[in-house]
């Protein structure tokens, strides 16, 4: 057995000038840790079959002493399992792409290249012990660079009809796996929650999400992609002006046409931020394709896949355009006892402290709006179910808020957006009387499209139905009660 977390820079000697977080992501691991490997039939350890200089640079590794042979340790571990077990090594690594993209979001990029085009290079090029090796990532790295020389390599991609069905838990899986927990009344929930990933032909679900579901027995984001994570949060931070309108379009459930590389490289990502982001999103799982792949196309339609992502992207957003999520700590306890004057009054206070967040594009339209009442609604996440744009009644509402325990007799909450849209300068009695009109237009909408036909067939019959409408940093509210 060897397992080990190896520190590769905790030690200056290396010369390598990377930072020691590096070493949280290699692991190198043969067998179960809990059970003793097992000895040779003459009763000796693995370690008895090494000579006194191989033990030297065992012993190197396994102390974490200056003189271990990190680059060279993975290459050497595939050497003592084929002289003990007789066999050739089949090496599986995970997100091996992770710490390339920590060390180019932390700054020392060049180095953990340097130190990986070894690490991974010796092991799966010319390798006599090797049987074969299995990489998986959300990005791909150029041949010429870590993988240097490593002709017989074999990529298959999200976009790729062959082994999809192991990329994740496919729907047939899904729905025994719900059947064998006894949740099969669970079933359409779980569907609009975790399914919606389109890999080449196949519906596939998010693994850890299904598992810790079924686990825990409660529908709520499970999964946040650590690999790509610090990454995308770079890149929105320099391109959120330029992304506004597609990053709003999303959000309201609607897909955006984009052109997605499969063959782009970690390397080229920077040579046009605003395109190459969407590939990031799509490969690190917050995007999937809208409609199958076709391959003569040049554009693809991507969308948010399901409900766990719809959350993760309303929280990026809020925290992109407003910077600070306990600013809404006081509305939306204003909005959940019904306190309609100080929900007002906290919504303004809220658009006129930040200023910044209209400079986007200079237009005011009503995906920023939704996309600003979605991320605040969500911190009421664990109280409410949220969801938007769902068809209900006659319709199709904005915002519904469910109550999750009907017994407290919480209200349900119904909110509808429009937008003050003119061409002409308006003064400031012509816009208050606009904002009214709009408000009152939407609360006899949500009245006659009968939205809060879906709570109350949920057993909730206390509803609160609330009309916005929004002009620049200007807001107007009107609360009706149903009983």
């Amino acid at each position: 057995c060897w397992k080990r977390n190896v520190e590769i820079l905790g030690n200056k000697k290396t010369g390598q000038g990377l930072s020691e977080e590096l070493g949280k992501y290699i692991w190198l691991t043969k067998v179960d840790t809990s059970q003793e490997a097992p000895a040779s039939k003459s009763g000796s350890s693995s370690l008895d079959k090494l000579d006194k200089r191989e033990l030297k640079k065992f012993e190197n590794i396994w102390l974490e002493t200056n003189e271990g042979d990190w680059k060279n340790s993975l290459l050497m571990l595939t050497k003592y399992l084929y002289e003990y077990y007789g066999q050739k090594v089949i090496v599986l690594i995970d997100e091996y792409d992770h710490p390339i993209i920590d060390s180019y979001v932390k700054g020392y990029y060049d180095d953990a290249i340097d130190f990986f085009k070894s690490f991974y290079g010796t092991v799966l090029k010319d390798n006599n012990y090797l049987e074969m090796g299995i990489m998986t990532g959300i990005l791909r790295v150029a041949k010429e660079n870590i993988f240097s020389g490593l002709n017989n390599l074999e990529v298959h991609t999200i976009l790729d009809n062959e082994f999809t069905e192991y990329f994740g838990i496919t729907e047939e899986e899904v729905n025994q796996a719900v059947k064998d927990f006894g949740l099969e009344y669970e079933l359409e929930d779980v569907q609009k929650w975790y399914n919606g990933y389109l890999f080449g032909d196949r519906k596939v679900y998010n693994p850890w999400s299904i598992v810790n579901f079924l686990k825990r027995k409660k529908l709520k984001p499970y999964w946040v992609n650590t690999s790509g994570n610090e990454l995308i949060k770079l890149y929105l931070r320099k391109l959120k002006n330029e992304i506004f309108d597609d990053f709003s379009q999303l959000l309201n459930k609607k897909s955006i046409s984009k052109r997605i590389n499969d063959n782009m490289i970690f390397e080229n990502l920077e040579a046009n931020f605003s395109k190459n982001i969407w590939n990031l999103f799509f490969h690190s799982g917050y995007l999937t394709l809208a409609e199958e792949y076709d391959e003569n196309r040049n554009d693809v339609s991507l969308k948010i896949p399901n409900e766990e992502i719809l959350r993760m992207f309303s929280e990026m957003f809020i925290d992109l355009y407003f910077e600070n999520y306990d600013i809404f700590l006081e509305v939306t306890e204003a909005l959940k006892k019904g306190d309609a004057e100080k929900f007002k009054r906290e919504l303004n206070k809220i658009l006129l402290e930040n200023v910044g967040i209209f400079d986007v594009g200079g237009i005011y339209k009503e995906q920023f709006y939704h996309g600003f009442m979605l991320g605040l609604v969500i911190m009421l996440k664990n109280e409410y179910e949220i969801s938007s744009n769902n068809f209900a009644g006659k319709g199709r509402y904005d915002l519904l808020l469910k109550p999750r325990n009907i017994e407290k007799r919480k209200e349900g909450i119904i909110l509808e957006l429009k937008i003050v849209n003119s061409s002409q300068k308006l003064s400031e009695n012509e816009i208050q009387k606009e904002l009214e009109k709009e408000c009152n237009i939407a609360l006899k909408q949500i009245e006659e499209k009968k939205y809060s036909s879906v709570l109350k067939n949920a057993g909730i019959d206390n509803i609160l139905k609330i009309g916005l409408a929004f002009f620049g940093k200007e807001v107007e509210v009107k609360f009706e009660r149903e009983k």
